[in-house]
């Protein structure tokens, strides 16, 4: 009987189940199941795993919220934690989870809601069935209502001083279209949420209990467990609680208008529906950040992930190879860094394709010549159309990447392909965001059509803005002596300082100081159609790291690392003895005494992993993808250097970069690339003041407990007004040579 009782379940399964697509190096396999109601399943089985895990993914965010409740999502997903009609009491479940070793978080975004908790093996399966009562059964008591609001209201109210969250603000209220939901302010606040709408006279628990009833349905979830227990049970586990769910359509993210629309229409941009052509923001930083960046609404998103049309323009725009745009501005010292590239769709039609610089001082003084080189770098690639070669270059990278993929962390894994089966198939969810499926060069060129300044806005974002403006005006006066060019085309941040009255306006909520103007159309004009190109713009050329040997020796024996020393240090040397995967991992680390005997020293070590990463950067990029990472870092006694990734091309790549490391002329020939690095880093010390408050203990404390750890104080009083003739004595009596640990798994 007890045997039978322990059958019954599997002998009247009302679930189906689903291959999914998975790496060829996968080492916990997934299984995919679809339960009656239509609810998806995924289930990670890790034999070694010590915790277990599981996520739900709700396809409804703030793109659902009603109009009269901006952030009603996000306060759904908070309410959901305060107590089931199974587990009423507010605080039992985050008792259970946390005297379990685990913890549990979620959040809300424009279209997804993620929750997820893990804990011991032993405890999950009563964690895990109170964790789905949650989407069946809340009680969303309206004795909890008002003091859960005020948790979101303190949560917005901690994104106040990130950059992130101004500029979401700035965007989404100031820019979106006014037709369409991107345009509410989706992380509510006291405001939104009680204050507004009890004066309005609404029913706030009432719109919950609906919203709840309307979008948290079957068709929306999916559930994945991370874990070293059977499948099944859990799998009946989760049907018996979820088969509650009730059956509704899948939220669809198309609302019949772009989020963002750039219009010369005067009526439609008085209705708040579209912006002006070369719309130009300007927006004073929280931390240390001086960055320009363009955004181009497209009408391209993950509906369309099989071919990913934007994805060759983000290969070649933001390459970093010789010939790049990146090396481009760098040769000019107009910027540090360059992304370019979609994300993952404002809605399930549109997106924006955005192109970002990290910009060095002069590149702040000459903003203008920076886009106008952005937009020479696309004319380029327009001309030059798609390059099938660099097309199939990309593709198998792209599969690489997918291929030689592990799970770093379990709980952030399940959460990603939760989300990812609901964006894209089941089937999919491990594939979908990186994979090209098909080959589709006519959409790859169209998006280029796009990328134009008449359908482009404009971002620029400084820490002190109005010295930024007087320091480019002095500039200007000085690069105008005796020329007729109208200022006006030279520098359009310094005609916005007056049109928008240099960073005057406030947003309603986080109070982020900011100015809105516009780009003249004869800039416009000019950047659309270059007189000339930069002639060292170039096609990127042949990837040296992809990999096409995947072959797996034989295993060792499951032993100690082998020390070998040499003339530079220890090597210490395991074969693979557990995994049998195509890669490799290589760690080394560089010691000195000079790195950390005084607060100056200190500073140095940090602009020099910086130097490297420059000196490297083509090197670096192509690695990335070739699916091999590199990680060169500061360490307490030195720098440490970190390979992994596809093995049979990891000896040259580590080769390379060994070679940069050692070599003194990488840090010494060139006192203008140091100086520059030296400014990101103490900009990167300055950020770390507005900060959370939590990382500030932190390095404080790691301070206190290390003897040979400077504190971020000390080492940025040390590094204000840093010269090079220090960094090259300093280099000079670097005597006996740095010593060297390495280690390598293979």
């Amino acid at each position: 009987n007890s045997f039978c009782t322990l059958l019954e379940p599997f002998l009247s399964m009302s679930w189906s189940t689903v291959a999914i697509e998975q790496p060829a190096t996968c080492r916990t396999p997934h299984s995919g199941f679809v339960l009656a109601n239509g609810v998806k399943v995924i289930v990670i089985s890790d034999p070694n795993t010590q915790k277990s895990t599981a996520a739900m993914s709700i396809r409804t965010g703030s793109h659902n919220d009603p109009v009269e409740l901006p952030g009603l999502a996000h306060l759904c997903e908070h309410m959901c934690f305060l107590g089931t009609e199974e587990y009423p009491s507010e605080g039992e479940y985050n008792k259970y989870v946390s005297q379990h070793g685990g913890h549990s978080n979620a959040w809300t975004e424009d279209g997804h809601t993620q929750y997820y908790f893990n804990c011991s093996n032993g405890a999950f399966e009563e964690g895990l069935r109170m964790f789905l009562h949650f989407f069946v059964s809340p009680l969303f008591t309206a004795t909890s209502l008002e003091r859960e609001v005020e948790a979101v209201h303190s949560e917005d109210e901690k994104n106040h001083s990130s950059d992130y969250w101004c500029w979401d603000e700035i965007r989404k209220l100031h820019l979106a279209s006014k037709a369409h939901p991107h345009s509410r302010y989706g992380n509510g606040n006291k405001q939104t949420l009680w204050d507004v709408p009890t004066a309005e006279g609404v029913d706030i628990r009432g719109k919950l209990l609906a919203f709840f009833e309307k979008y948290y349905v079957a068709e929306n979830a999916c559930l994945a467990i991370y874990t070293a227990l059977p499948a099944e049970p859990l799998v009946a586990l989760a049907d018996s609680i979820l088969s509650r769910m009730r059956r509704g359509p899948r939220t669809e993210y198309d609302f019949g208008v772009a989020p963002f629309v750039v219009s010369a229409d005067d009526a439609v941009v008085a209705k708040g529906e579209a912006i002006f052509p070369g719309t130009w923001v300007h927006r004073k930083a929280t931390k240390a950040l001086q960055r320009v960046s363009v955004y181009f609404p497209i009408p391209f998103s993950h509906a369309q992930y099989e071919s990913k049309p934007a994805a060759y323009a983000s290969h070649v725009i933001g390459h970093e190879c010789n010939g790049s745009l990146l090396a481009v501005l760098k040769a000019e010292g107009l910027a540090d860094s360059l992304s370019a590239g979609s994300g993952h769709g404002v809605d399930d039609r549109y997106d924006n394709f955005q192109i970002s610089a990290s910009l060095t001082a002069k590149g702040v003084r000459n903003v203008h010549r920076v886009v106008e080189l952005f937009f020479e770098a696309v004319e380029h690639m327009r001309r030059d159309g798609v390059v099938e070669r660099v097309y199939d270059e990309m593709e198998a990278g792209h599969n690489l990447t997918f291929n030689l993929s592990e799970i770093d962390s379990p709980a952030m894994h399940a959460a990603t392909v939760s989300r990812d089966a609901n964006r894209y198939s089941l089937e999919r969810c491990l594939s979908g965001h990186v994979k090209v499926f098909q080959k589709d060069l006519k959409a790859a060129r169209k998006v280029f059509d796009y990328l134009r300044p008449d359908n482009a806005f404009f971002l620029v974002e400084l820490q002190d803005f109005d010295a930024a403006v007087e320091g480019a005006s002095a500039a200007i006066a000085a690069d105008n002596n005796g020329s007729d060019e109208p200022a006006g085309l030279v520098l359009p941040i310094s005609e916005l300082s007056a049109t928008a009255t240099r960073a005057s306006l406030v947003t309603q909520h986080h109070k982020c100081h900011y100015g809105i103007g516009r780009v003249e159309k004869a800039v416009l004009q000019k950047w659309a159609e270059p007189s000339a190109l930069h002639p060292a713009l170039a096609t990127p050329g042949v990837n040296p790291f992809i990999a096409t040997d995947f072959s797996v020796g034989e295993l060792g024996k499951d032993e100690y690392p082998v020390a070998k020393e040499t003339a530079y240090g220890t090597a210490y040397v395991k074969r693979d003895s557990r995994f049998g995967l195509p890669k490799a991992f290589l760690s080394i680390a560089l010691d000195s005494p000079l790195a950390y005997d005084t607060p100056m020293h200190r500073f140095f070590v940090r602009v020099a992993a910086q130097v490297v990463k420059h000196r490297l950067t083509e090197q670096l990029y192509f690695a990335e993808l070739g699916a091999l990472e590199a990680d060169i870092t500061t360490a307490t006694n030195g720098l440490r250097i970190v390979i992994n990734g596809a093995a049979e091309k990891l000896p040259v790549f580590a080769e390379e970069v060994l070679r940069t490391v050692l070599d003194p002329a990488t840090y010494l020939e060139c006192e203008a690339l140091y100086k520059d690095k030296a400014q990101v880093m103490i900009r990167t010390l300055l950020s770390h003041y507005v900060g959370q408050p939590y990382q500030d203990a932190q390095s404080r404390i790691a301070a206190w407990l290390n003897k040979v750890q400077h504190t971020v104080t000390e080492v940025l009083d040390a590094a204000i007004g840093p010269h090079l003739d220090r960094l090259d004595t300093a280099s000079s009596t670097s005597t006996p040579p740095a010593y060297g640990d390495f280690t390598a798994f293979m």
